[in-house]
């Protein structure tokens, strides 16, 4: 096949080379260094096939013949004797710049391999040679989302970078494309990261929200140890006017916030801690739709905006609330907490962070746990009997003599007690 002009004019461009290129015995590191000068363009060739291995052999020697064709020519731009990036021939030893984060990241002419700059823009398209897979690594914070012309293979419809996360740009076209292989950084102290959550009140409802986040959640079979990472920013939960939650009137509740993964979707669920809930994520869980005022009151069900049925979950976070009328949503809460490292493990645990305390109780009046750990209650009477109710049910009921009860009240639980207690004849741990 005959060459066009343009192919021509380069073949004349290495061929003006070849003395000095021969004079080098095969070197090819040098070779490489001095066939990095010729700019040589995609654009410039036409459809290649393979080269054979007599003229590869030819081409690493430097040998050019008039009868090069554009399939010879392009194998040679690729073969490593020149280094050839979408759009232009660099040397092989380049320096490597930052691609500038835009709205429509043009890659065209970047070197293959680079970074991405540290600007907060949202990508919403990549513009690059079609055929063509352009890695990078992200120096900062941003979006990518996806949308016309920007697939994103990991199933999200975003997601946030961070510094040190890597990521394939495949060009289906020199305008569409392929995200591929997102792969974040590692945390090199060990620690788990914290998610950032919210929790505020309007109108007398609670909103419980979070910012974009990447998580790891376990498979839905319990027999397969994998797991799947979904990035998404969930929508806020709404807990309505007249929704208690199972909290009680002036009392702290405790509600643990859960991130569910909805077949490759984050959404948010919020449940009492008080229930006492399994949440230790190697179940799996149901929910029920919030449904409105007054439809979410119990401490033992988890709500989220729709029902789900055996999903996935992650913990990442909890809010203590203190409102004087349950389900009238009026006061600030008093902590709003990202989970993650001890912040709901060792530090929720018995005698973590407690103290034994002679404390003041009255009989039959109901006493409630609300310091977000389990304690420790030892209630010690006098000749006459003791009954003793844990949340809400008897657990002992003694006859007239003197004698000391101990029992643990969990996290939001309650208890009470009829009979005569002796002089500091109440101690908890707490």
């Amino acid at each position: 096949m005959a060459l066009n002009a343009a192919e021509e004019a380069l073949v004349r461009q290495i061929l003006a080379q070849q003395a000095a290129i021969l004079s080098l015995a095969g070197n090819e590191a040098t070779i490489t260094s001095k066939l990095g000068a010729t700019k040589v363009t995609l654009a410039d060739l036409g459809a290649a096939s393979s080269i054979n291995d007599t003229d590869l052999l030819l081409a690493r020697q430097g040998v050019t013949e008039k009868s090069l064709t554009s399939a010879l020519l392009r194998s040679y731009a690729q073969s490593g004797m020149i280094g050839l990036t979408a759009g232009k021939a660099r040397q092989v030893d380049q320096s490597v710049t930052a691609t500038v984060r835009a709205t429509t990241t043009d890659f065209t002419g970047e070197s293959l391999e680079g970074t991405l700059s540290n600007t907060s823009a949202n990508i919403t398209a990549f513009h690059g040679v079609a055929g063509v897979t352009y890695k990078r690594k992200c120096l900062g914070a941003g979006d990518i989302t996806a949308g016309t012309g920007l697939t994103i293979l990991q199933g999200g419809v975003s997601i946030t970078t961070a510094a040190g996360d890597t990521f394939d740009v495949y060009m289906l076209t020199a305008t569409t494309c392929e995200v591929r292989n997102y792969q974040r950084a590692v945390i090199d102290n060990g620690a788990r990261q914290l998610q950032s959550v919210s929790a505020s009140v309007a109108a007398n409802a609670l909103t419980i929200g979070a910012l974009p986040l990447t998580l790891e959640f376990r498979s839905t079979t319990a027999g397969n140890g994998t797991y799947s990472t979904v990035t998404g920013t969930p929508a806020s939960l709404v807990i309505s006017p007249g929704s208690t939650l199972g909290a009680v009137n002036a009392v702290q509740s405790r509600i643990a916030i859960l991130a569910i993964n909805n077949a490759g979707t984050i959404e948010l669920a919020a449940v009492n801690m008080a229930g006492g809930v399994n949440l230790d994520e190697t179940n799996l869980i149901s929910t029920t739709a919030e449904g409105g005022a007054g439809a979410a009151d119990s401490a033992t069900v988890i709500y989220s905006t729709t029902a789900r049925t055996n999903v996935a979950y992650r913990v990442i976070g909890y809010v203590e609330s203190t409102q004087a009328t349950a389900g009238t949503w009026a006061t600030t809460p008093s902590k709003v907490q990202p989970a993650g490292g001890n912040a709901m493990t060792a530090m929720s645990s018995i005698g973590y962070g407690q103290n034994t305390q002679i404390v003041t109780r009255t009989s039959g009046v109901t006493y409630y746990n609300s310091t977000g750990k389990p304690i420790t209650v030892m209630l010690s009477n006098t000749s006459t009997g003791l009954g003793i109710f844990l949340d809400g049910i008897r657990i002992a009921n003694t006859s007239a003599i003197s004698h000391t009860e101990t029992f643990i009240v969990k996290a939001g639980g309650s208890y009470s007690y009829s009979g005569t207690l002796q002089t500091n004849g109440a101690v908890e741990l707490r």
